[in-house]
């Protein structure tokens, strides 16, 4: 996914997709990655699922999101 996709200027999105970022993040502590369901990471980050589905067509999306603005920070 480009660079430019995953992040956003608007702050409701991007709030948004820091709290999913930051679930999967705190999921990963304690699962496998396989073991985690789109399921878990909604109810952790307190969104329902047809919004993570707005933002990402699946959780290899967002974890390749969530790497890739790990990335950048650095």
């Amino acid at each position: 996914m480009a660079e430019a996709s995953c992040q956003t200027l608007d702050p409701r999105i991007r709030r948004t997709r820091q709290l999913l970022q930051q679930s999967l993040e705190k999921l990963l502590k304690k699962k496998e990655f396989d073991e985690i369901s789109v399921q878990d990471i909604t109810d952790r980050a307190t969104v329902n699922r047809a919004t993570f589905y707005d933002h990402y067509a699946d959780k290899f999306e967002l974890l390749e999101c969530m790497v890739g603005s790990r990335f950048h920070e650095l």
